[in-house]
């Protein structure tokens, strides 16, 4: 991308920005979890039915599901009991995983007052607990729960007012920063001043250091007023933060400000619960 013109650059990353689609209320990081049980789930033992097949059991009848494909996607399963194949998607776990994170356990009896999720309910809890052993304990059949204490971590990253509503209200994309750096993902955003969250999104790229023609005919991205540019550029090296998936949350979220922090707050675990509870 660095060999076309800026104009051409700026339209490729405003159809980036528009295009990316960043599922957010899940500041754990899921994608390792999910990692772990589709590692799981090809190794477990084989079907003695069908020994092309690795298999796993329901907890209270021990009804062998032959798992038949898994991918990034999800998993496709096939029931001993009725014979029918069933598509558990990713996100249908992660349900129950954000579940766990809150509540501690999980019911897997369809419709109860602690299940997550009532569709295949007995066959998505037993995954979980047969392909995380780690970290989810079996109470009893009809029961799971969290084993281990998961911390939840997120940065915050510090905006002053007005740029932060311009932010939170879709009007700008761009953080211009005097430095460069390599967190990328899910944060938070903190209103200076406010000892707040209000806000979240997914820091996607840094463009930089930027010149200051780049910085004239980029104003859609960035809002800041082109006469603020008539001494030159604001840092002697100036970054574009590149934001995606901005969302503003319901309820400022409170935090506890550490001293000295200017641009970055390590968010404990009870705020990122806070986040996410927000979220849901």
């Amino acid at each position: 991308m660095e060999g076309l013109p800026i104009r051409k650059q700026l339209q490729y990353l405003k159809r980036k920005v528009q295009i990316k689609e960043v599922r957010m209320d899940n500041v754990i990081e899921w994608q390792s979890i999910w990692k772990e049980m589709h590692n799981n789930l090809i190794n477990q033992p084989r079907c003695p039915d069908h020994p092309e097949y690795p298999h796993v059991r329901s907890l209270a009848q021990g009804v062998i599901n032959d798992i038949l494909e898994v991918d990034e996607k999800g998993v496709r399963i096939r029931s001993h009991l009725s014979d029918n194949e069933d598509f558990i998607d990713a996100e249908r776990f992660e349900i129950w995983w954000n579940h766990l994170l809150d509540y501690k356990s999980a019911s897997l009896v369809p419709g109860a007052p602690n299940n997550p999720h009532l569709w295949r309910s007995r066959i998505v809890g037993a995954i979980i607990a047969t392909c995380l052993p780690d970290k989810i304990k079996i109470v009893d059949p009809k029961t799971i729960e969290l084993n281990v204490e998961v911390k939840l971590s997120m940065k915050g990253l510090l905006i002053k007012t007005p740029w932060i509503d311009k932010i939170l209200d879709g009007f700008k994309t761009w953080e211009i920063r005097g430095s460069n750096t390599k967190i990328r993902g899910p944060i938070a955003l903190i209103r200076s001043g406010s000892g707040t969250v209000v806000g979240i999104c997914e820091l996607e790229d840094v463009i930089g250091p930027v010149s200051i023609s780049k910085l004239r005919i980029s104003k859609s991205f960035h809002a800041i007023p082109t006469n603020r540019f008539k001494k030159g550029l604001p840092y002697p090296n100036t970054y574009a933060w590149v934001m995606g998936n901005i969302k503003r949350l319901n309820k400022p979220v409170p935090y506890e400000h550490p001293r000295g922090a200017v641009i970055w707050v390590n968010l404990s675990t009870l705020v990122v619960k806070q986040i996410r509870r927000v979220l849901s």
